[in-house]
Formats: structure tokens, C-alpha cells, sequence
């Protein structure tokens, strides 16, 4: 286990051949936590010492708790893919561990699975054995933090980057705030939709949300719609052979087929006379 004590302060607690445990500070004035590094034995009979020792700790301290790590185990059957059928009683073990201590699975961004045999020629294995698990009291902690599972390069695992508060570097301090002149706008926008699609918007049902993270340059969205539309078409009409048809039954398709793209767009954006010429 590795730390820049000038970013963090980390004190061992405990440790075992399954796991280390440690008290964290990220800094003089944020609440400490346990962080347990975990990997969980290859033979199951040593795995449920390992889960013993999980629940009997959770019971032994009331701190925020995140666990990373190799588990060696699957919580559920769509974390594995290939050889033998999953051994249901591991798995519940393993869950029964977690219920039982307060814990669950913050979720990943990244691949599926973050292991795999490498037995090209005997058949793949895949399964996810690497998680992030943490208590209520530590989501609550950081409710921003992410796991995201990073590419695997030389190893049969995906490292594990566990990002506290995403994108908070790039967040803009200012308090964001929406013109009347933008919420006039949206209700105009929806008022020509009903009227152009025939369709009526439900209110009590429907919701708008502004946010600063939109984009300002949107002025080239009715172009490159437009665009679409014109190139769309034309891919249509290059997959025929105009030899196999004469000029009435041609003209037939095109305006049975082809006069279908457009619909959905001309809901979202006025389609000028060039383009519907093109």
C-alpha cells in the first residue's frame, strides 16, 4: 500500500493475508474513514475465513467504510461469462457477507468484466472479481465519488481508479442561474411542436431542466439535421439499381420510402424549401 502523505494521512489499523485495513484523512478537516484493501483467497474455504473477518470488523468500529479489491467472487450470474455455471452457494455466501455488514456495490464505469484467464485456445473466462464496495455512512461521505474500471494492459485485471468527487476541478463557481427570456424560449418551442406534429404535450407530466453544461454554439444543429436528411435519402436511393426498374416504378419507391425519413425531423426543426428540393 502506497500514499503521499502530503495528500493524505493513513494509519494501519489492521491487517491479514486477505486484507489491510486503514484509518484516512484527506485532509485536516474532513471526517476519517476505513479504507480496507482486499484480496480475497483463491480457495473458497480460505474466502469464508475471509468473510467471517468482514462482518466481525464491521461490528468492531462505526466509521465510514470503502473496501477495494480482488474478491475473488461474483455477486450476481451476469458477472461471469464462460466456463462452468456459478456456484450459487458462493455466491450467496458472498452476498450474505455484505447484507450483513452494511455494505453494497458502488457500480463501475468501464468494461463488464475485470478479469480473464487468457486460454485463447481452451476457452475464455470472464468474469468481474474486482469491485468497489462501501457502507451508507461513506456514500453519504462522498455521494459524487465514481469507480471507473481502467484499461487492461499487461495484466488479466483492470485496475481501479475510484475518482471522489468527479469533475470537480472543472465545476464553475458560479451560481447558475436561468433568464425568463430561455424559459419563454422552451415554451415557444414546444407550442410549435404540438402545432406542426399534431401532438399534444402533457404538462402535468412533462418537466424541463436547465443546466450550465449545455453547449452555447448550438447554430449548426438545424444544418447538420438538415444534412442528415438530404444524405439519408440519397443512401437510399444508391442502393437501387435504376436498370431493374422503369422511370414510374422508380419514382413510386422514392416517394413511398424516401418520404418517410423526414418526418421525424421536420418535428424537431423546419426543413427550408432548398433541402426539401434536394
Amino acid at each position: 500500500m502506497l500514499w503521499n502523505h502530503n495528500e493524505v494521512q493513513l494509519d494501519l489499523i489492521k491487517k491479514n493475508n486477505q486484507a489491510i485495513h486503514a484509518l484516512i484523512k484527506v485532509n485536516p478537516q474532513s471526517l476519517p474513514w476505513i479504507l480496507t484493501v482486499v484480496y480475497a483467497s483463491p480457495d473458497i474455504d480460505v474466502r469464508k475465513i475471509f468473510w467471517d473477518h468482514i462482518k466481525k470488523f464491521s461490528s468492531a468500529h462505526s466509521f465510514p467504510w470503502l473496501c477495494v479489491g480482488d474478491f475473488n467472487d461474483i455477486l450476481f450470474s451476469n458477472e461471469k461469462r464462460g466456463g462452468k455455471g456459478i456456484n450459487h452457494v458462493r455466491v450467496s455466501a458472498f452476498q450474505y457477507c455484505l447484507d450483513s455488514s452494511g455494505l453494497f456495490d458502488m457500480g463501475f464505469v468501464g468494461a463488464k468484466f475485470t478479469w480473464i484467464n487468457k486460454r485463447f485456445k481452451k476457452g475464455l473466462i470472464f468474469e468481474r472479481l474486482d469491485r468497489v464496495i462501501c457502507d451508507a455512512s461513506w456514500r453519504s461521505l462522498y455521494p459524487e465519488a465514481s469507480v471507473f474500471y481502467l484499461v487492461r494492459i499487461r495484466f488479466d485485471y483492470c485496475p481501479i481508479l475510484i475518482n471522489l468527487d468527479l469533475d470537480a476541478s472543472h465545476r464553475d463557481s458560479r451560481p447558475f442561474s436561468c433568464e425568463t427570456n430561455s424559459i419563454l424560449a422552451v415554451k415557444d418551442v414546444l407550442e410549435d411542436f404540438s402545432l406542426r406534429s399534431g401532438l399534444t404535450i402533457n404538462r402535468s407530466k412533462s418537466y424541463v431542466f436547465f443546466s450550465n453544461n449545455v453547449p452555447p454554439d448550438l447554430e449548426n444543429l438545424q444544418k447538420n439535421l438538415q444534412l442528415f436528411v438530404v444524405e439519408k435519402v440519397r443512401s437510399k436511393l444508391a442502393g437501387w439499381k435504376a436498370n431493374l426498374l422503369l422511370m414510374a416504378g422508380s419514382r413510386a419507391i422514392v416517394q413511398q420510402v424516401a418520404s418517410f425519413i423526414p418526418n421525424f425531423c421536420s418535428q424537431c426543426a423546419h426543413l427550408p424549401k432548398s433541402i426539401c428540393e434536394d
